[in-house]
């Protein structure tokens, strides 16, 4: 093989790789949709994978004139089929959740 092949291999490779890198860091940065489903009815949003729950749940609070500290926010439907309680610095990765996921946000007793 000759070292001008084996540059033009290097160089194809090469580029390959950044086209899938910036394809993961796309996907890592892609926002899924939420519906938060309370007592009166339901709410959605859009989420980057990233950002903290808590901003989620500060926003849902506040359109509805509601407290956080006496709300509680539960995934529902997670892999396994269970639920699960949002923790404020959980994310939409840490949690795997998928495309319209449902959350249920109820007020504490």
């Amino acid at each position: 093989m000759s070292d001008i092949h084996v540059e033009e291999v290097l160089a194809v490779v090469t580029q390959q790789l950044s086209e899938v890198s910036l394809i993961t860091t796309r996907q890592e940065n892609q926002r899924i949709y939420i519906k938060v489903l309370y007592a009166g009815g339901q709410l959605e949003f859009t989420v980057n994978r990233s950002t903290p729950l808590l901003k989620l749940k500060k926003v849902f609070c506040n359109r509805l004139g509601l407290e956080l500290k006496l709300m509680r926010f539960i995934l529902r439907g997670n892999p396994g089929n269970q639920s699960q309680p949002i923790d404020d610095n959980d994310t939409v990765n840490s949690l795997n959740m998928q495309n319209f996921a449902v959350i249920s946000a109820k007020i504490i007793q």
